[in-house]
């Protein structure tokens, strides 16, 4: 009876090393999709009183009257439905010039109900900055048969905002928004059992471990089932005499097994 060789043995023990610190299949995301985001507009005025003016990738709203309270400002991307696995990624910058007054700036990612009109929309909106009847802030689901404008609070909050509570006027100021420029993320997680887990920050680009407003919480029940838009409104109070928007990106990003 003959034994392998010692060279043999050799290789298949070196072989058999080998697939044992061969490393274990774990998830990975895909490269992302980048979607074009276009369509900017003052919600109300499509006279383009108030722009947007376009210089390179800013977008920028102002003119006479822009700081009156009350302004929603949207852009619209390819609408789309989120499998499981796949998320929706959201980042921007964005500045405020003249700022008068304080109060809440409100940003989300919708399915838009209308390219001219702000009612109806559903989806996910984020409050951010400063105002006494949201002193932990918000990150509001829109509830199905929603007929209110896109920055609308509703019934249905998922969650409160990780940072300090603003209950005193000092600690409010802290946390108002400033004339500067903030960093936003947002993004949207298709989860098993259709519950979509959704993720929100703003911060100041000068000190980004101090944001405004930051939150994580779980829809059960979506009310929306595509998105194409996104929605800023300035609401309670903010008043500013401008605003541009920089380095805006949406990108659909899944993750694989």
């Amino acid at each position: 009876m003959k034994f392998p060789s010692l060279q043999i043995l050799l290789t298949l023990l070196t072989a058999s090393s080998l697939l044992a610190q061969a490393p274990k299949a774990t998830e990975a995301s895909a490269a992302p999709t980048r979607l074009p985001v276009s369509d900017w507009t003052c919600m109300g005025h499509e006279d383009k009183k108030f722009g947007p003016t376009v210089s390179g990738d800013a977008i920028s709203f102002s003119g006479e009257g822009f700081q009156d309270k009350g302004r929603g400002i949207a852009a619209f991307f390819p609408e789309t439905t989120l499998a499981e696995g796949q998320s929706l990624i959201v980042t921007a910058r964005v500045t405020f010039s003249g700022v008068h007054s304080f109060g809440l700036f409100k940003f989300g990612i919708f399915q838009s109900a209308s390219r001219t009109k702000d009612a109806g929309w559903v989806g996910y909106c984020a409050f951010a900055g400063s105002e006494k009847f949201f002193p932990k802030g918000g990150l509001f689901a829109s509830e199905a048969g929603n007929k209110n404008y896109f920055g609308s609070q509703t019934e249905n909050i998922i969650a409160e905002s990780t940072t300090p509570q603003r209950t005193s006027k000092d600690e409010r100021f802290l946390f108002n928004v400033k004339e500067e420029e903030y960093f936003i993320q947002m993004s949207l997680t298709q989860l098993s059992g259709n519950k979509i887990a959704c993720k929100f920050e703003m911060a100041p680009e000068k000190s980004p471990d101090e944001p405004l407003a930051s939150y994580e919480g779980v829809d059960e029940v979506p009310s929306a089932t595509g998105f194409d838009a996104l929605g800023f409104a300035f609401h309670q109070g903010l008043s500013t005499d401008s605003v541009e928007f920089r380095d805006v990106v949406v990108e659909l990003s899944t993750t694989q097994k």
